[in-house]
């Protein structure tokens, strides 16, 4: 089980809301606004990578599971 997809396959198989945030900071007039991009990072392929929240890791699991158990 795998919970990460490369970025190159991520659009046609995940939606937005099943990518791992990473949250960043910037200093603006003073003030720190808090940034939110997809967490990107190499697999151990060296394949740019999206990490996905766990809920979409374990519904994807069950699903395959009813599938190769014929339930």
């Amino acid at each position: 089980m795998r919970n990460s997809i490369p970025v190159s396959m991520a659009k046609d198989y995940v939606e937005d809301y099943e990518i791992t945030p990473e949250y960043y900071y910037e200093l603006k007039n003073g003030k720190v606004i808090i940034k939110e991009r997809p967490w990107i990072f190499k697999d151990d392929e060296g394949i740019d990578s999206f990490s996905l929240l766990p809920q979409p890791v374990v519904v994807s699991f069950i699903k395959q599971l009813v599938e190769v158990l014929n339930l």
